[in-house]
């Protein structure tokens, strides 16, 4: 668990399941960088105890460029 405050002073809080997300996000994002993306597949597993905050962000990923590939 990590949490901290924001720009606005807002108390915010990453649970396992969201640091898990953008971690995995990260590495796609080195993975294409490296030019391995034809050759390296990246994906999310989660169980049914999953944050449903975390299911949702890697549903709705804002570049559909990065989209991860998850199953719950």
């Amino acid at each position: 668990m990590y949490f901290y405050f924001d720009e606005r002073n807002q108390f915010r809080m990453l649970d396992g399941d969201k640091i898990a997300a953008l971690v995995a996000g990260f590495i796609v994002d080195l993975v294409k960088t490296a030019g391995l993306d034809s050759e390296v597949q990246v994906g999310v597993v989660q169980t049914a105890y999953a944050n449903g905050s975390s299911t949702k962000y890697l549903a709705e990923v804002p570049d559909p460029h990065n989209s991860l590939p998850f199953s719950c």
